[in-house]
C-alpha cells in the first residue's frame, strides 16, 4: 500500500508500506521492516525497522532495530540502537 500526503494523528501509526509525506504521531510511530517513509517525521516514541528518508524528531524514546535506516537528521530524548541500524545524518540527543 502506498500513501501520498501528510499524516497526522493524536494516536499511534504503524507503517508497513510506503508513505510520501510528513508524518506526526501524538503517541508512537512504528516503521515496519518493509515500511518506507519519505518525509519528515515527529512522534512521542518511535521504532524504526524499515527506512525513513527525512528528519526524525522523537520527544521521548527512539528504538532503531537492526534493519532500520534513517537518512536524515535525528533529534531524540533517548535512543536505543541495535547492531546494524544506520543513521545517515546528524544525531542530537537529550535536548
Amino acid at each position: 500500500m502506498s500513501v501520498i500526503g501528510d499524516c497526522k494523528t493524536t494516536g499511534a501509526i504503524h507503517v508497513e508500506g510506503r508513505v510520501e509525506g510528513d508524518m506526526e504521531a501524538g503517541a508512537a510511530l512504528v516503521v515496519g521492516k518493509n515500511g518506507v517513509v519519505r518525509g519528515n517525521v515527529s512522534a512521542e516514541d518511535a521504532v524504526v525497522s524499515g527506512r525513513v528518508e527525512g528528519n526524525l524528531t522523537v520527544s521521548s524514546r527512539l528504538k532503531m532495530r537492526a534493519t532500520g535506516r534513517v537518512e536524515g537528521d535525528v533529534d531524540a530524548q533517548r535512543i536505543v540502537m541495535e547492531d546494524g541500524a544506520v543513521i545517515d545524518g546528524t544525531l542530537k540527543m537529550g535536548s
